[in-house]
């Protein structure tokens, strides 16, 4: 299977007409008139929001040449990615020093992942389907509820304009993929389609020292059938939409076990949004949606965890004064079926939150309540209270603060006793609490057409922090006192001409503050660099992401060392509706870990062909 995260972004670099062309920008922070939504679930200008959010494109997914969303998102400041072996392998997102399963992920509005483990598959979310992602950097559980403690990304599928393109593409370890989009508009009618097959021959996921005997050398392949439809109706005062989205992924394993061993995934989503206007500052939206995500394992222990999420939201937006004013109430319910009998399968959480945004000439304050009553636990009540002020027209100073928590998983709490052999079991613990987390953050943004400089501060303290798997033998989660995470995260880009210039670099301290060990698979330091350039109508970039050493176990005493890696890519305008896209990964062939006992692909050569009439 086949993946390296591709990291780090340094320079980008266009011609003159470039400068004036967004779509050939690298995967930046925003452009200077970007408006975001899910930084405070209002339509904000993307330069008065008080959190970082990163805004990533269709264009931009396509100029990057990414074969999967972990090599996107590691061109994104203060973003650590790891992938368990090749293409289909898992995939985990931290943010700024956060926990894999503390990133609330949401596909057009609704959640998508697993109450089992508390993750998103993001590895199978098929990138060309993509029309916009919106990252949020920051504690959020003010505005969307629980899971949201390291930040929340939406992935906006393709619903907007008109046009249509196919690619096609071929590389190494056996990869090909075909996907065509569409979208079309009749008067006040629209319609988006989005098919694509991904399927890669891969390499042996696990390495001979994988833990508890996993390594197989045989390869391990990778399939994705994904297709997504989506409807909509627009008249003077309103809006409807319905998406449905839907894949099947199989992931080949590597297991102690004889015989194949593989995954089968199935992701879905579908969502109808209904939007009207009542009068000059006055909006509803009513989001009506469910998600499922259906993980089947065959291997010498077989099991099958599917969770199924049934959410319906209102959201009221107004004018009032010199600022917006949100109100809104959520009712989401999380249904568990499995081949494991827990104890409990099923919880409610039933929310109402508001929001007060104002920006009145150099001063910018952000509020945010919300409260959810969860079935399982009770009330939790999180807050978030924001104040930028511009010290110059494009120099701004901010600080904020948050307060959030993550409810343990259905796995974390109720997963039965089970011996796997070998001396190694694991257990649920009925008697865990919430996680929660307190986060502070000073920032400093400077931005104009030409350049973009941002530092931040944050600091996060994480109360019952659950360990769900300590690396030993006999384990079970447990919640530990508390963690901390400082950091400071630095992003910068410059456009000169034909050149245009990014960093990202992230120093953080994330670790156990009992124990004092180091929090797994967080680094001291991350980052990367890019450049791109333009030559008619060629586009060459480079770029080197760079991460240093982690530890696997809460212990420390597994560590993964550093690396660094290089890739190079070239997009060719063949013709006036036709675009080929060349990309070497691991260019100097370089051998590393992201995750303990998990290879690495090496040197890796894609080829792509785009045809999208104009």
């Amino acid at each position: 299977m086949q993946h390296t995260t591709r990291a780090a972004a340094l320079c980008a670099a266009l011609s003159a007409n470039a400068l004036a062309n967004p779509s050939l920008l690298p995967p930046a922070e925003f452009t200077l008139d970007e408006i975001v939504v899910t930084a405070t679930r209002i339509p904000t200008p993307a330069r008065e929001v008080l959190t970082d959010v990163t805004v990533l494109t269709a264009d931009q997914i396509w100029q990057s040449g990414a074969t999967s969303l972990a090599e996107l998102l590691a061109t994104v400041p203060g973003v650590e990615v790891t992938v368990n072996g090749g293409l289909g392998g898992n995939q985990n997102v931290r943010v700024r020093g956060s926990s894999a399963n503390h990133l609330l992920v949401l596909i057009d509005g609704q959640r998508l992942g697993s109450a089992t483990t508390g993750a998103t598959a993001l590895e199978h979310l098929p990138l060309h389907a993509i029309e916009r992602i919106e990252l949020v950097r920051a504690p959020a559980s003010n505005l969307y509820g629980m899971d949201a403690v390291g930040g929340v990304m939406q992935v906006f599928t393709k619903q907007a304009g008109s046009g249509a393109s196919a690619e096609v593409g071929m590389g190494a370890y056996g990869y090909r993929k075909t996907s065509a989009d569409m979208v079309t508009r009749q008067g006040p009618w629209r319609m988006a389609l989005s098919l694509g097959y991904v399927e890669n021959d891969g390499f042996s996921s696990a390495s001979p020292k994988a833990l508890w005997n996993a390594y197989d050398p045989d390869r391990d392949a990778y399939r994705n059938d994904a297709g997504k439809l989506g409807f909509g109706y627009a008249w003077r005062d309103g809006d409807l939409s319905v998406d449905v989205m839907h894949l099947d992924a199989r992931t080949e394993l590597d297991d102690a076990n004889p015989g194949q061993d593989y995954s089968d995934q199935t992701l879905a989503s579908r969502s109808l949004r209904l939007k009207q206007s009542w009068g000059p500052g006055i909006q509803s939206t009513l989001h009506l949606g469910g998600s499922e995500d259906n993980l089947v394992t065959v291997s010498g222990n077989p099991s099958r965890f599917k969770t199924s999420q049934q959410q319906t939201t209102l959201e009221n937006v107004m004018r009032l004064g010199q600022g917006d004013f949100l109100l809104g109430a959520e009712h989401l319910r999380q249904e568990v079926e499995s081949t494991s009998s827990f104890t409990q399968s099923a919880r409610e959480v039933k929310s109402l939150f508001a929001g007060y945004g104002m920006k009145v000439d150099s001063h910018t304050i952000q509020f945010n309540l919300r409260h959810d009553d969860n079935s399982q636990f009770g009330a939790k009540t999180t807050g978030g209270l924001g104040y930028g002020f511009l010290l110059q027209p494009r120099l701004r100073v901010h600080v904020t603060g948050a307060t959030a928590f993550k409810a343990p998983t259905f796995n974390d709490l109720y997963f039965p006793f089970t011996d796997y052999g070998g001396g190694w079991s694991y257990a649920g613990n009925p008697n865990l609490k919430s996680e929660r987390a307190r986060n502070l953050e000073l920032g400093m943004t400077l931005n104009d057409a030409t350049r973009e400089i941002k530092a931040t501060l944050y600091r996060q303290r994480v109360s019952d922090l659950i360990l769900a798997s300590s690396g030993e033998a006999a384990d079970a989660p447990v919640n530990v006192g508390s963690a901390e995470i400082d950091g400071l995260e630095l992003f910068g880009r410059k456009q000169s001409g034909p050149l245009a210039l990014e960093l990202g670099m992230t120093r953080q301290n994330a670790i156990n503050a009992e124990s004092r060990k180091k929090l797994t698979y967080r680094a001291n330091q991350f980052g990367y660099l890019k450049s791109i350039l333009q030559q008619g109508k060629t586009v060459w970039a480079a770029e080197v992401r760079f991460e240093g050493p982690r530890f696997d176990d809460t212990a420390n005493t597994r560590k993964v060392s550093g690396y660094g890696v290089l890739n190079l890519s070239m997009t060719h305008e063949l013709a006036r509706d036709w675009q080929l896209r060349m990309r070497m990964d691991n260019a100097l062939d370089k051998g590393y870990e992201q995750v303990y006992g998990f290879n690495t692909p090496g040197r890796s050569v894609f080829a792509t062909l785009r045809y999208a009439p104009k």
